[in-house]
């Protein structure tokens, strides 16, 4: 009787050791394996900035720093919309670092250029978008990476709110100097259009094709357009509040006249860009109410207030793509339009703003 219970005495004992080992071989399992996603996750974020840091204390020690424009510059670019006519695919262009990173190996580039594309539903237009501005951007021997942010397709469209996303998103992998917002449908026509941050804010595609090359409305600054990183926060970013397509290229137009900041638009004879065929979505219809209430929103409403989470963000071979999710209530809420108060103003607001869009008069 004794050694019976003496028996199941030493199985118990031995079931609970066989099982808490189970138990603790688990959890260090789930503990390595956090970790190695952490670690993962950390080197995937410092990569670029890992890279850059590398290049300046090596590579670029003794070179000399780039001219500010090639040498082979051409006043025109043959641009090609066929498919079929592609030459960069994933496995084409050898140059490029993973997220679509370049720099150029025989000198130092003189700025450090992100491209910032707002995206949904374009794959054509982003495939010749890529074939066409990766060559663009080495002939100008930048430093440079391209990003396209796109949201999760149950909200609105919200370009400007997408524009400051990859501004921050883009900030904290590499030190970029320079913020080029650009349209996925938009291609500059010429090397002569510099991809970097002047003095002051700068439209570049002040002459596109399909507007016979002529400025829309004095005010306008859609498109393309350059800011340095210290400009894009003096202005606080673009407003996150434009869901549906217009209205964020003027906001932020006189974001910039507030900041007390010069603005700079290209000629037209200079910043020519061809505009790929796409169907226009539909419009925003609180924009011009919007735009009435920039004054009292462009200092809360903007990077200071930009709510946003990322699903997912790859290195792809040509672009690094960052995948959000936006809750449209959330920040619609969080800067409140009070339309009742507006209701008597609003037939004279949208008379004024046709009425400015009329105006040809521009800064060129």
């Amino acid at each position: 009787m004794v050694c019976s219970i003496g028996g199941r005495s030493r199985l118990r004992t031995f079931l609970f050791v066989v099982l808490s080992s189970v138990v603790a071989l688990s959890i260090l399992q789930y503990v390595i394996n956090k970790n190695a996603r952490t670690v993962l996750k950390t080197l995937d974020l410092t990569q670029n900035r890992s890279m850059s840091q590398w290049r300046s204390t090596t590579t670029t020690r003794n070179l000399d720093k780039c001219s500010e424009m090639p040498k082979n510059a051409a006043k025109a670019i043959n641009i090609s919309t066929e498919l079929e006519n592609l030459n960069i695919t994933e496995d084409g262009n050898s140059n490029l670092k993973p997220g679509g990173r370049y720099w150029p190996i025989t000198c130092v580039a003189r700025h450090r250029v992100a491209v910032i594309v707002p995206y949904r539903d374009r794959e054509t237009h982003l495939k010749i978008f890529l074939n066409h501005m990766h060559p663009f951007l080495q002939r100008q021997q930048l430093d440079y990476g391209i990003f396209v942010v796109e949201s999760i397709p149950d909200v609105k469209f919200n370009r400007a709110l997408l524009l400051n996303i990859g501004f921050v998103e883009a900030s904290k992998l590499y030190e970029y100097d320079c913020f080029v917002f650009h349209d996925v449908d938009l291609l500059p026509e010429n090397d002569e259009i510099s991809y970097n941050c002047d003095q002051s804010p700068t439209h570049l595609s002040s002459a596109i094709d399909v507007k016979k090359y002529k400025l829309p409305y004095h005010s306008y600054f859609g498109g393309v357009c350059a800011f340095s990183k210290e400009h894009f926060k003096k202005i606080n970013g673009f407003s996150n509040i434009y869901f549906g397509w217009g209205g964020e290229d003027d906001d932020i137009h006189e974001r910039i006249k507030y900041s007390h900041l010069k603005l700079t638009r290209l000629s037209s004879k200079l910043g020519r860009y061809k505009m790929l065929k796409h169907e226009h979505a539909n419009q925003n219809p609180d924009k011009i109410l919007l735009f009435k209430t920039m004054k009292t929103r462009h200092s809360s409403d903007g990077l200071n207030s930009l709510k946003y989470d990322v699903i997912k963000q790859d290195y792809r071979r040509l672009y690094t793509w960052i995948l959000v999710s936006i809750n449209e209530t959330e920040i619609i809420e969080s800067e409140p339009i009070h339309k009742q108060a507006f209701n008597s103003e609003i037939v004279n607001t949208k008379s004024n703003y046709t009425l400015k869009r009329k105006n040809k008069k521009s800064y060129l």
